[in-house]
């Protein structure tokens, strides 16, 4: 026994001298990148850069921080296993980091704009391999809860904001981004709705260069002579505080600490169907860093915080089913309560969660033949003040009560015809098969959180209920809109939220030994294009030929290539679309039942719903 001791003692202090060595060279690296980013912002020579000059600045602040994250965790959690290899790895890729100087004398706009694009993500996502490569190596059966959840948490922020700046610079906002973020300018500098005042100014010329005509403003005009928004207020008015200190940066760095609590959110509900914790932090590195999250991650759209609401809503009714406290009942309603104000769309998640939860409480009140009235209340009350707060809200500035005014006056002027349509398979179709708006050839890893679909149903019937119904309304909801695209905004805008409830699913997938082939292809494709969407953020918008994919259409400009052609368009649908989409559909069931029948063993769980 005092052998074992001895050499164990010998073991962690020769990995503590390792991890010495390591930092001191860390330490030496990123002082000589930061006396080359001092150069770089006072040399003349690097003027021709512009504000991309600037960008290193952020790639400083992501080695210093990644490798104390290692450090800290290595003695704070004792997640100690391979820190030393993979924290020399990560100091070797801080060392890359001076390519992106390099990059930065390129003379050709458009040359330098692309490369320094490009080599700036792969730096990105390789420090992500290694902090997710790190976690894998210490996580297990045993591994106390609390790191685990702040490693992902600090982690996804970490991601998400060395993405920003980048985003920022190489793309402007556009569809309704400049108009929610024109309200958020309104809101901090004249503390009101009224944007008239700043569409006559050309406010959103901080952000978005061109001239807004009247015809695209994104407002109505109301009794008191004011200029009020058409969106749903509560992403603007969420945006103040960040907004208030950098602007549209700030707001989209806020955007990031919400994605992070979604990529959480991911973890602890696939935690909720009895997956091993390994397999729960696989399925936050898959669907945290892809499309969709990965991009919206820094975009000016409420759809991140209608996805983070809706998975911790489940999240706090399981915890209630669990231990019948009075306050998560209570925070379940609450966080459903809110969902609208961030957009009308999200009372199809509301009110489809809120009725299943009722049924399920009146279920389980019968079986124990008492009714459940006190957490019946505690989960819907909350939505009558809501209520209450829409119709004072809506009567001052919209002078009616009903909620979601902007959106509900907007759609009275226009024929129902313009904006829903009963024809609902293109646009089904299309949300999942579409080369330019598709989920599934942005993000064929999805094919796992469908698969998990079916397991989830079988282990625990109410909670995958919860999920799958939603999900499904919402959907259909999206299919039937005759703008299922999104308009201009990146893909899927509309389902953005179904599949972030579905994410979690996935780990039931992950946990057992799914088919290799299909789920490297799956992984590795889903990977590539989230990372040449970072790479080349312009190409997050299909604007105007939109039976094409930006992404697919500037590959092939570059290499010749246009993966795009592949894949069905349902914008202007033709028959060779739906041949091309009915082969990809038989194509994917396949594959969902490869992966669904490596889960047949699995029992319906023992635990109580």
């Amino acid at each position: 026994m005092s052998t074992r001791l001895d050499l164990s003692h010998q073991s962690h202090a020769w990995a503590a001298d390792q991890r010495r060595s390591v930092l001191t060279l860390a330490v030496l690296i990123n002082s000589a990148f930061y006396a080359a980013i001092y150069h770089v912002a006072h040399s003349p020579a690097y003027l021709v850069a512009g504000k991309l000059r600037y960008l290193p600045v952020w790639a400083l602040g992501f080695n210093i921080i990644s490798i104390g994250l290692i450090l800290v965790f290595t003695g704070y959690a004792s997640w100690r296993e391979r820190s030393v290899w993979l924290l020399s790895c990560d100091v070797a890729i801080s060392a890359l980091s001076f390519g992106l100087i390099f990059l930065l004398k390129i003379p050709d706009t458009q040359h330098r704009t692309a490369a320094f694009g490009l080599a700036y993500s792969i730096f990105v996502f390789s420090k992500l391999v290694i902090l997710v490569s790190y976690s894998f190596s210490n996580v297990h059966a045993r591994t106390d809860i609390g790191p685990i959840r702040f490693w992902i948490f600090i982690v996804s922020v970490l991601v998400y904001a060395a993405i920003t700046p980048w985003a920022q610079l190489g793309a402007w906002p556009t569809a309704d981004e400049p108009h929610y973020l024109l309200l958020t300018d309104s809101l901090v500098f004249d503390h009101d709705f009224d944007l008239a005042n700043n569409y006559l100014a050309g406010d959103y010329k901080k952000y978005y260069p061109f001239t807004i005509p009247t015809s695209d403003h994104h407002s109505l005009h109301n009794t008191k002579g004011e200029e009020v928004p058409i969106h749903d207020v509560g992403l603007s008015i969420l945006l103040v505080p960040c907004y208030a200190i950098a602007a549209r940066r700030g707001a989209m760095l806020e955007v990031n600490v919400f994605s992070a609590i979604l990529a959480l959110g991911i973890f602890e509900l696939a935690l909720i169907f009895d997956v091993s914790r390994r397999a729960a932090l696989v399925g936050w590195s898959l669907f945290a860093f892809t499309s969709p999250l990965v991009v919206y991650s820094s975009q000016i759209y409420p759809e991140v915080i209608g996805a983070a609401g809706s998975i911790w809503s489940l999240i706090t009714y399981s915890k209630a089913l669990a231990d019948q406290r009075p306050r998560h009942f209570l925070c379940t309603g609450v966080l459903l309560s809110i969902l609208p104000w961030f957009s009308v769309r999200y009372w199809i998640i509301t009110a489809t969660m809120l009725g299943i939860i009722v049924l399920h409480q009146l279920v389980v009140g019968l079986r124990r033949d008492q009714l459940p009235l006190l957490q019946i209340a505690l989960v819907c009350s909350p939505l009558l003040g809501s209520l209450l707060l829409f119709a004072l809200f809506d009567s001052n500035y919209y002078q009616t009560p009903i909620p979601n005014a902007g959106y509900v006056l907007l759609m009275r002027s226009w024929p129902a015809s313009s904006m829903f349509t009963s024809r609902f398979i293109p646009g089904l179709l299309g949300l999942f098969f579409d080369r330019a708006f598709g989920i599934l050839p942005t993000a064929p890893v999805y094919l796992l959180a469908l698969s998990g679909a079916w397991v989830a149903c079988k282990k625990k019937p109410w909670q995958a209920g919860l999920i799958l119904l939603p999900a499904i309304a919402y959907i259909l909801f999206g299919a039937l809109n005759r703008f299922w695209y999104g308009g201009w905004a990146p893909p899927p805008r509309y389902v953005f939220v179904s599949v972030a409830l579905l994410a979690p699913l996935a780990s039931l997938i992950i946990s057992t030994r799914a088919p290799k082939l299909i789920l490297f292809l799956a992984v590795v494709w889903s990977i590539l294009v989230a990372v040449a969407y970072t790479a080349f953020p312009w190409t997050r918008y299909t604007y105007w030929d939109v039976n094409a994919g930006a992404l697919s259409e500037y590959i092939n400009r570059q290499i010749g290539i246009n993966f795009g052609l592949i894949f069905p368009s349902f914008i202007r649908a033709s028959g060779w679309d739906y041949v091309l989409a009915a082969a990809w559909a038989t194509i994917v069931t396949g594959c969902i039942l490869r992966f669904v029948q490596r889960t047949a063993h699995i029992a319906p769980s023992t635990t109580s719903d």
